[in-house]
């Protein structure tokens, strides 16, 4: 005799790498290691492989809404993460609907790959600022994302913590300024601020370029979130779950390492 249980769910909207690395494939590998399922909504194809990303082009909107609004009536999730965006257009729609269903936003912002193509273009950095980041319940830029939202340099851990309060302050209820590119030594030292203030979660810096560690970090977040972990928890878990891709990452591919679910 089986036992039947309802499976937790969130909707993933970001951008489909066809090298499975980052993206809408780290967001289903992060989900199912929690026992989560995430819902992926494509608003990018991007053109990419484990050297470098080409190209990225946006999802219609159109096509974005009518899926959301499919998965949402079958599954009626409580919360929308964001990657990758694709344009202005998404970045509104996302947060329309999120706010329409009252789901709570993980945001990811992701304006830049790696390798360093652009992500988003300035009409599309300009609607992310006003319309998803203001609304999110949990925001995870690195320490690069932080600097082009806030105008603000981020190179350290305190000036991390006066970005953090200044995203804060535009309505986020906590902000996580990841730590991977800050001077910080030989530990990566991430930095939260919410209604209580400043607080930083350490780990040993660990070696090699693994691909999607940012993405996989926030769906970590949200599939933690859909359990009913606190955000601090949810947190913790994360960071630990992200350390394993880092540990188990294989080489697949010509350039940057494969992360493999924890």
């Amino acid at each position: 005799m089986t036992t039947s249980r309802t499976v937790k769910t969130f909707i993933a909207a970001g951008g489909l790498d066809p090298s499975a690395g980052a993206g809408l494939a780290a967001d289903l590998a992060a989900a199912w290691s929690f026992g989560v399922i995430a819902l992926p909504i494509a608003t990018a194809l991007t053109v990419q492989n484990s050297q470098q990303a080409r190209a990225s082009y946006p999802v219609n909107v159109a096509v974005v809404r009518e899926q959301l609004e499919t998965v949402y009536e079958d599954f009626q999730p409580s919360i929308l993460k964001t990657g990758l965006v694709g344009s202005a257009l998404l970045a509104v729609a996302l947060a329309e609907f999120a706010s329409s269903r009252g789901l709570r936003l993980v945001v990811d912002p992701v304006l830049r790959a790696s390798s360093g193509l652009d992500l988003a273009d300035q009409a599309a950095l300009a609607a992310i600022k006003t319309t998803l980041v203001p609304n999110a319940f949990v925001l995870t830029p690195n320490a690069m994302e932080a600097a082009s939202l806030t105008g603000l340099t981020v190179t350290s851990l305190a000036e991390a913590a006066a970005a953090a309060r200044q995203l804060y302050q535009t309505g986020v209820s906590n902000v996580l300024i990841t730590g991977g590119h800050l001077t910080t030594g030989d530990e990566v030292i991430d930095t939260l601020y919410n209604e209580n203030g400043v607080s930083t979660f350490k780990s040993p810096r660990s070696c090699g370029n693994v691909r999607g560690t940012g993405c996989a970090l926030a769906s970590a977040v949200a599939a933690r979130l859909a359990l009913g972990d606190d955000v601090t928890v949810a947190i913790i878990a994360a960071r630990a779950y992200v350390a394993r891709v880092i540990e188990q990452a294989v080489p697949a591919g010509q350039g940057s390492r494969q992360g493999l679910p924890g």
